[in-house]
């Protein structure tokens, strides 16, 4: 016999009985049996037939299993029916159909409730179906109509767990919700939920300038006072928004221009009496009005002269020959006394110009004096510099030049006075190796990067650069044939983890995240080269290595995970950190963009950031270039401001170079990373560098400081030619440097050839900070190579990065029935939440809300972070304490596995 229909899976609703039906060719008999027992007397129907096309007979039957057969059955396996087909060849059995009880509660575990959100928020409308066989399906209704959340352009998401996300609330999402939850038992509806969109209200553009008027005279001129006013109607609030933040009048002084005003004359005064001269006169003013606000003056005369009249010239003609005699004697004598005040003048301006004429012709033959004042601060500084207060290099700021002969001065160092500002006491720029000013994005030659003070290194015999490495796709990428500098792997639908184990990156591709059957070549590398480093502002530091994982192009059906290492000391400063991302050809220079800031995640972003101490965990769609930046979250650093994990690494040459007493020190200022290091590592090794010690880590704090290096501490035969024993590095340098081999050299030289032992050290500290670290050098031998070539011995913060462990801790059976358990929600709140907060991944918990299988996502997300051997014990752990003792069960099971 053959089956045509086999028994489905049936529910028994209330009263009404659960069907079940087979159909099967080639039998004689079909019947059920049902827990063991044949159910023949239970049969709904029973049709026999012949296929018209084939001609084949065939059975066809159904059963109906009350309420009661259910209830009244004990077993643990749960009631069951088989289907049994019978010929006289043998017979067949079908698959096992469970008959269950539907049911659903009458409340809802969480009813929704109301909600009020500002205009573009997002909000979350809460809903927990009530318990019910089978779970009940979730959906939503507005003001009475089924929400459609997969329709275009929709603004509304339903969870796995049935709650609904407002993405980016807008007065069209206002309205009345209700949660529907239904199953093959019945439906229930949910308290309903007003969701109220409060709009803050917003100035409208301000209005023009009211006429300019003066303080309680409307109709005046001059200095006054105008006004102009805005009002909260952009937008008007709405449903309790808040009103528009400050005054909505607006003053100021201004100045009107005031009318012309030409003047005008006045009526004429009386005559005068008659005078000596037998005149008499009259006068008149311009005030009638008098001109203002640049009017014009009156024209014509103000004063009126005539003769007099009527016979009163007589009298004055008489007056005026008595007096004559007078007034003649009088002129006389004035005329002397003016004439012996000019005298006197004259001879005392002779006799100052006398003594002056004298004092010069009295001076020391050759003397001569400035020929303008000289002010007191540089008379003081010329002095000083004669007495040698000053060293030549403060002179030379000075502009004076040095005087060769002159020996120490009077007075020793602590009564220097202090140099001008402008003034840097520091050495030239010749004596140090570290460049004060920026790179351009072309100087990528690795002898720019060598200091002309460390002779023992031959730049001149660097090794070429390193060939072209192909990647699938006829695609190129960096110069690569550096060991853990790039690694490729063939990748199917089981999934696989590309590991760089030197530079501490890996890249994790999850079961299921490409299609059954496809095979994709993938690759995953480390960029060293300055020129793929991202263009950042002078606030911003890069805090990881330069990652490219490919192709970009590849579609995946969930996200892959990029694990790497930064330098953000979180616990040491309140840090803003950023994803940067370039979808460049790997040939091409990467076109960075910031991705997404962390804290500003919305439901759409196609990132999700797990940062912990000293690791970060993307969960990609889409793979390409990717950095980390960060910067200070307050501008200017603040009271906390941003602080970073600095590598001191020290180099020297193998050996010493005995045609000369030479030796350099190279100290690199590195990112606390493993890939920072083992780049430099791989720079010395092709120089013929070693390194003396352990690099050693310290803080770096954001705010403008340089980085002071200086070495100390000399053991006899040696010395520093440089002037000074430190050396700075500007914080820009340091803070957003565009170079990986930022670094400061040191040269010293030996008093003779004899002369075979180096001990030193060298310190290295941040000006204003307290943070300080060293490194101690002892070199017994430096004649012979006492060493290899130049070797990482960090430590490092990341878990073992085995490229050969097995790539997932978990099978795939486990994982399905952990996710079975966890994702539905339950009313003790111990589901794929609390597991997501166990393992300190709920930072941004909307990203799994929004996933089919949440639980799913928060797996893959711990199999990249935990991969030490007690990963899969730890889990156990946490499964108890969280009182899922199913979970933990299903986990206890495969305890079979080599990770228990």
């Amino acid at each position: 016999p053959l089956f045509l229909e086999e028994p489905e899976d049936a529910y028994v609703v209330k009263s009404k009985a659960g069907t079940l039906s087979c159909r099967a060719a080639h039998a004689l008999q079909l019947y059920f049996v049902c827990n063991g027992e044949e159910v023949r007397a239970k049969h709904h129907s029973a049709h026999e037939f012949v296929d018209p096309m084939t001609g084949i007979r065939q059975l066809e039957v159904k059963v109906d299993i009350s309420r009661n057969d259910v209830e009244e059955y004990f077993g643990l396996d749960g009631y069951g029916c088989e289907c049994i087909a019978w010929s006289s060849f043998g017979q067949v059995k079908s698959r096992r159909a469970k008959v269950i009880v539907a049911f659903i509660r009458k409340h809802f575990t969480e009813n929704p409730y109301s909600r009020s959100v500002e205009l573009e928020r997002q909000v979350e409308l809460r809903c927990l179906a009530p318990e019910g066989i089978p779970p009940p399906d979730v959906t939503w209704q507005k003001n009475g109509v089924p929400v459609e959340p997969k329709k275009e352009g929709s603004n509304l998401i339903v969870s796995s767990e049935g709650h609904l996300l407002v993405v980016q609330a807008r007065l069209a999402d206002m309205g009345n919700y209700t949660c529907v939850s239904e199953n093959v038992a019945g439906k229930r509806i949910s308290d309903t939920a007003v969701l109220t969109v409060l709009v803050n209200g917003g100035w409208s553009s301000w209005s023009s300038w009211s006429e300019c008027t003066s303080t309680g005279q409307p109709n005046s001129c001059g200095r006054g006072t105008q006004k102009r006013t805005r009002l909260c109607t952009n937008p008007t609030p709405l449903n309790g928004g808040r009103t528009c933040p400050g005054s909505n009048v607006q003053k100021g002084d201004c100045t009107s221009i005031c009318p012309v005003v030409d003047g005008r004359w006045n009526a004429w005064s009386s005559w005068s009496n008659c005078g000596p001269d037998c005149k008499h006169h009259r006068r008149r003013s311009c005030t009638s009005p008098s001109p203002s606000n640049g009017g014009k003056y009156c024209v014509g005369r103000d004063l009126m002269s005539a003769n007099c009249t009527g016979g009163m010239c007589r009298v004055q003609r008489r007056r005026q020959l008595g007096d004559s005699s007078t007034k003649a004697a009088l002129d006389t004598d004035i005329a002397l006394y003016i004439g012996l005040s000019v005298a006197v003048a004259v001879i005392v301006i002779f006799a100052v110009i006398g003594i002056v004429m004298l004092r010069i012709l009295r001076r020391k033959p050759g003397g001569h004096s400035p020929m303008f004042a000289v002010g007191a601060s540089d008379f003081l500084l010329r002095s000083e510099y004669a007495t040698g207060y000053y060293s030549d290099q403060e002179k030379k700021c000075l502009g004076i030049q040095p005087d060769l002969t002159q020996n120490a001065g009077i007075g020793g160092a602590n009564n220097r006075p202090p140099a001008p500002a402008y003034c840097d006491p520091r050495p030239s720029s010749h004596n140090t190796s570290v460049e004060k000013t920026p790179h351009s994005d072309s100087d990528h030659s690795l002898s720019s990067t060598l200091s002309s003070s460390c002779s023992a290194y031959d730049v001149d015999t660097l090794p070429s650069p390193s060939s072209i490495r192909p990647l699938p796709g006829n695609s190129t990428i960096l110069p690569a044939n550096e060991v853990g500098c790039v690694t490729m792997a063939t990748v199917t639908s089981a999934g696989s983890r590309l590991v760089l184990p030197d530079a501490g990156v890996a890249l994790m591709i999850p079961e299921g995240a490409l299609k059954n059957g496809q095979l994709q070549e993938h690759y995953l590398a480390i960029l060293r080269e300055d020129r793929y480093r991202p263009k950042i502002s002078e606030s911003q530091t890069l805090l990881s290595p330069i990652m490219l994982c490919g192709p970009s192009d590849v579609v995946f059906k969930k996200p892959a995970i990029l694990s790497f290492q930064h330098c953000a000391a979180l616990k040491q400063g309140q840090w803003s950190l950023s994803v940067f991302y370039s979808d460049s050809a790997p040939e091409d220079p990467p076109n960075w963009q910031k991705l997404v800031t962390l804290g500003e995640e919305t439901i759409n972003t196609p990132v999700f950031s797990q940062v912990d101490a000293h690791q970060c965990h993307l969960a990609v769609d889409q793979l390409g270039h990717y950095a980390l930046v960060g910067e200070s979250a307050c501008p200017g650093g603040g009271n906390n401001p941003a602080t970073k994990t600095l590598r001191l690494a020290v180099f020297s040459p193998l050996a010493a170079n005995q045609h000369s007493l030479e030796y350099g020190l190279r100290c690199y200022v590195l990112d606390d990373t493993i890939a920072a290091l083992d780049a430099v590592i791989s720079l010395e090794r092709r120089m013929g560098g070693r390194l003396v010690d352990k690099a050693k880590s310290f803080y770096f704090q954001d705010g403008g400081f340089p980085l002071c290096l200086a070495v100390d501490e000399l053991s006899p035969g040696w010395r520093l030619m440089q002037r000074d024993i430190h050396q700075e590095i500007p914080f820009s340098q340091v803070w957003s440097s565009r170079r990986f081999d930022l670094h400061c050299a040191f040269t010293l030289e030996r008093e003779n050839r004899q002369v075979n032992s180096l001990s030193c050290r060298l310190a290295a500290h941040q000006q204003g900070s307290p943070h300080r670290q060293s490194i101690r050098i002892a070199l017994a031998d430096l004649k012979i190579s006492n060493g290899s070539a130049a070797s990482s011995s960090a430590a490092s913060h990341l878990t073992t990065l085995d490229p050969k462990a097995p790539v997932f801790r978990l099978q795939m059976s486990v994982r399905r029935q952990l996710c079975q358990l966890l994702d539905p929600p339950n009313a003790r709140c111990n589901d794929w939440r609390l597991l997501a907060q166990r393992l300190s991944v709920d930072r941004y918990i909307n990203y799994f809300a929004t996933k089919t299988s949440p639980t799913e996502h928060i797996l893959d997300l711990w199999e990249a972070r935990h991969r030490e051997s007690s990963a899969v014990t730890d889990l156990l752990n946490i499964l108890r304490v969280m009182g899922r003792q199913d979970a933990a069960t299903v986990l206890e099971r495969s305890a079979g596995g080599p990770w228990m």
